[in-house]
């Protein structure tokens, strides 16, 4: 069996020493990098589970200047809710504008968030980093430096007999990797003070990954606090949220879907899906394009509206007016890479990126869908039909 190392309080103090540091209530000041962050731009895509939005990230993953993640609130759905709920039917499911979410929940989402997109990863909780998007599907580009040393055998990374002692050990996952600093009695402290974390842990996340990410974690940090954009793609996210990130987003892409494309490009029985589509799917539009025309009253430059539909149509032109809008120099062969995944041989999957035409996939649902799932998907969400601009017939 494998003996842990965990770094100690007076340990910390000689590493904080060593980076100029300073620490506050035993645990090391995080200082602004201002150099660092005074032309960023932080930017939310706002969408939904088979939206297209995994092909509009690429458009930053692509980038030499941006730093992508890719659904960072993924996990804490998984600690609140029951597995494979969908996104939707967790914010809404009764038809209200505002949320569902309890306060505790709003506020975790806010912060996850705004930790993420501040490049503050040491203040995230260590369930996000266990996560099967960051394990073992693949990561974006710039996280793969990360993948590779969490995936690495790093023989001086251990778990002290302290730590095995625990009877609560899987409470770690609701500390950050800032809190494994501390001395061992004030983590004791905070593991015995919270609740249990229930979330389908991948089989890499065994007892040593906790200190695992506590060691690689600068190489997330590092491009981060480096690249110009800092974009995430969330469908755990909703409109309504966004003014309580303040100055903290700069920008938010909202795509859009047609309900009935959506539909068709999920799992399961459709005619099922079709009787449930307010539940799982138009309540959460509806509320996002209500509250998203609120806001652009007060700040019309905060949101870019985009349809799937137009961007697989003209992928070039959007990718170019989308990194104007997020302040990024227009690169020709990222560009060339995003109009080639939509002209590809074959597609790559159903959560792929490539598409033997895009066109095509975006206008799938008239001909795959039977009419009797049509009609009633229309009938349901003729709402929202009404206010993205999409045409029932």
């Amino acid at each position: 069996m494998a003996l842990w190392v965990v770094v100690t309080s007076s340990e910390a103090s000689k590493r904080v020493k060593a980076t100029g540091q300073k620490l506050v209530n035993n645990e090391p000041k995080v200082e602004r990098d201002v150099a660092s962050v005074e032309h960023k731009k932080r930017v939310l895509m706002l969408t939904y589970m088979r939206g297209g939005s995994t092909f509009l990230g690429e458009l930053f993953n692509q980038h030499p200047d941006a730093f992508y993640w890719f659904e960072p609130l993924h996990n804490y759905q998984l600690t609140r809710r029951p597995p494979h709920t969908s996104p939707d039917l967790y914010l809404f499911n009764n038809g209200s504008e505002s949320s569902i979410l309890t306060p505790e929940e709003l506020q975790a989402h806010v912060d996850i968030i705004r930790k993420t997109v501040t490049c503050d990863l040491q203040s995230l909780p260590l369930y996000i980093f266990a996560d099967i998007f960051l394990t073992d599907w693949q990561v974006p580009q710039k996280m793969k430096n990360y993948r590779k040393c969490m995936d690495g055998k790093n023989k001086t990374v251990k778990v002290s007999a302290e730590f095995k002692r625990l009877k609560n050990f899987n409470r770690i996952y609701n500390l950050t990797p800032r809190d494994l600093d501390l001395n061992f009695d004030v983590i004791e402290k905070k593991i015995e003070s919270e609740k249990d974390s229930h979330f389908l842990k991948p089989k890499k996340a065994t007892d040593v990954f906790p200190f695992k990410v506590q060691s690689c974690i600068h190489l997330l940090e590092e491009p981060c606090k480096q690249s110009k954009v800092i974009a995430i793609k969330s469908i755990r996210y909703a409109a309504e949220f966004i003014p309580r990130l303040g100055d903290d987003i700069d920008k938010v892409i909202h795509l859009s879907r047609d309900p009935r494309g959506i539909i068709n490009s999920r799992d399961g029985d459709k005619l099922d899906a079709a009787k449930k589509v307010n539940q799982y799917l138009c309540y959460h539009m509806l509320a996002d394009v209500q509250s998203r025309k609120k806001q652009e009253i007060r700040n019309p430059n905060l949101y870019f509206s985009l349809k799937y539909e137009d961007f697989a149509a003209n992928t070039m032109g959007y990718a170019k007016r989308l990194y104007e809008f997020v302040g990024l120099v227009n690169n020709n062969a990222t560009l060339q890479r995003i109009v080639a995944m939509t002209h590809t041989r074959k597609d790559n999957g159903p959560i792929g990126t490539s598409r033997k035409i895009s066109t095509a996939t975006a206008s799938a649902w008239r001909s795959k869908l039977a009419p009797e799932v049509i009609k009633i998907i229309t009938e349901k969400c003729a709402e929202v039909l009404s206010q993205y601009g999409y045409i029932s017939t």
